[in-house]
C-alpha cells in the first residue's frame, strides 16, 4: 500500500508548470505576494495553493522570495512539451 501526502498533478497544474518553464523557470515574489517573471515583471498564473502543490511534488523550490524550477520540474515540463508525460505525475 502506498500513501501519498499529495494529490496527483492534473492538467491545470502541469500547464502552469510548462508556462513557468517557458518563462525561464525563475520568478520573484513582488510586494503583492505574486510570482513575477522577466524584465517586465509579468505575474505568473496560479494562486498560492497551486505553487505549494508544485513545491510539495518537488517541481519547484523557493527561498528568500525567489522560486525556481527544479530538475524534476524541468524534465517533467520538457516531457509534457514533447508529449511523453500526460496527466497525473
Amino acid at each position: 500500500m502506498t500513501i501519498s501526502a499529495t494529490k496527483p498533478l492534473t492538467r491545470p497544474y502541469l500547464s502552469i508548470l510548462v508556462t513557468f518553464h517557458e518563462a525561464g523557470g525563475a520568478a520573484d515574489l513582488d510586494n503583492h505576494c505574486r510570482l513575477v517573471v522577466g524584465p517586465g515583471r509579468h505575474p505568473m498564473p496560479g494562486d498560492t495553493l497551486v505553487w505549494m502543490l508544485l513545491m510539495a511534488h518537488g517541481m519547484v523550490a523557493g527561498e528568500g522570495g525567489r522560486v525556481i524550477i527544479t530538475e524534476l520540474g524541468r524534465a517533467t515540463a520538457e516531457g509534457i512539451i514533447a508529449g511523453r508525460v500526460r496527466e497525473s505525475v
